[in-house]
């Protein structure tokens, strides 16, 4: 067939006539003039479109015959043939053409993706695999902490999340005070949090005090904690919550203040979240990264030998990771698993902190307005989320 003809039967809108069945799909429309009247015999693949005399394309499929002698056009890729047969007469068709190496990659692409739908993941392994991932650096010291830890935090974690989203509200508290304004360490994992817990059906409420409630407010529901009353039973009434997750909140110390990483009393900046947690008889996750967050009180022993004011505020599900914001993604990595849905996909790391970053966000580590977490840029951070897809399965990249 000229390639003129080619062009004819790419540019056409065909139509299914009537004459087809598990032989093959008869099209009607522009006729095809082949160069020549027929070829030698040879084998016909499934999908050939094959020219007969009328000029008008056979496509063949399952019970075609073995060899035959008509001119073709090319064949159906593979991979459409089911679309191609659940069509039925006088719908239209047309065709694009592609190069077998094209063909080739598509079909790789899709065995790709069924191998990963169909691969049984070990859930309890990946967990383990996330948490050695998430304290690799050891920047504060929660390598050796996390070996306190039961294995299988994160998916303990993930498994309550799953369940308790489901059931009704989930407060999600977060907040470090720094140089008169909140950390982005926190902040963004509970934004992360926030919206899997959205997509999953369940109702999240960030908790936090100013001024991480100004920026917050209006755009997610929250609810303000004051610094010098303890409404935790008014909290705890009004939402009756399924579930309470703190990530980066300071804790109280044995003394009931308030400490950053450097043993500074920073009580007169920090509202009380630890009574929420303490008084609520929901399940509880607190996540942090230095020793001085709610949860920490789970492990006093693992804290002794860091040169902190450790936090006494104990949890039902204690995890740690290098920054805490990273706790929360792979949480949320192991919640893809679990419900088969990719919440990890459309993560903007860097879109995030510019938003707290308008709304006056400083870089825990260095004090300064930038789009970083504790000294790392925000490009660390989107690529463990690539990291943490691929080991879900869910990054198409690889």
């Amino acid at each position: 067939v000229s390639h003129q003809q080619k062009q004819l039967f790419f540019s056409a809108i065909y139509e299914i006539s009537e004459l087809n069945d598990r032989m093959g799909f008869r099209l009607t429309g522009p006729a095809i003039a082949p160069s020549i009247d027929g070829i030698l015999s040879e084998g016909i693949c499934l999908g050939a479109i094959q020219v007969p005399a009328n000029g008008q394309p056979i496509v063949l499929l399952n019970d075609r015959q073995t060899i035959g002698g008509y001119p073709k056009l090319g064949s159906v890729l593979s991979l459409d043939i089911s679309k191609l047969t659940q069509l039925s007469a006088t719908n239209k068709v047309s065709f694009e053409p592609i190069s077998i190496e094209e063909a080739h990659n598509l079909l790789h692409l899709k065995n790709m993706q069924n191998l990963r739908s169909q691969r049984q993941i070990n859930h309890n392994k990946l967990s383990e695999d996330i948490e050695n991932l998430l304290v690799s650096r050891n920047l504060r010291g929660m390598q050796s902490v996390s070996a306190y830890l039961d294995k299988g935090s994160y998916l303990r974690a993930a498994r309550l999340i799953h369940q308790c989203a489901a059931e009704g509200t989930v407060l999600i508290g977060t907040g470090f005070p720094v140089n008169g304004s909140f950390e982005t360490d926190g902040p963004v994992g509970a934004i992360a949090l926030y919206e899997a817990i959205e997509k999953l059906g369940g109702h999240p409420i960030i908790v936090c005090d100013r001024p991480l409630f100004n920026a917050l407010d209006g755009h997610f529901n929250t609810h303000e904690i004051l610094f010098d009353n303890d409404i935790s039973e008014e909290i705890i009434d009004i939402h009756n919550p399924s579930l309470i997750i703190a990530i980066e909140r300071p804790g109280q110390a044995g003394n009931g203040c308030y400490y950053n990483m450097r043993g500074v009393d920073i009580s007169s900046k920090c509202a009380n979240f630890d009574s929420i947690m303490r008084k609520s008889s929901c399940p509880t996750i607190a996540i942090g990264d230095g020793g001085n967050e709610i949860g920490m009180g789970n492990i006093p022993h693992a804290l002794e030998e860091l040169n902190i004011q450790a936090s006494t505020t104990p949890c039902d599900e204690l995890l740690v990771a290098d920054v805490s914001n990273w706790a929360a993604h792979g949480i949320i990595a192991l919640l893809s698993v679990l419900t088969n849905k990719d919440l990890l996909k459309n993560w903007d790391n860097t879109a995030v902190l510019q938003f707290l970053s308008n709304n006056g966000s400083v870089d825990g580590l260095t004090g300064e307005n930038t789009l970083s977490e504790d000294g790392l840029p925000s490009s660390e951070s989107q690529l463990l989320v690539q990291t943490l897809r691929q080991m879900t399965g869910h990054d198409d990249s690889v």
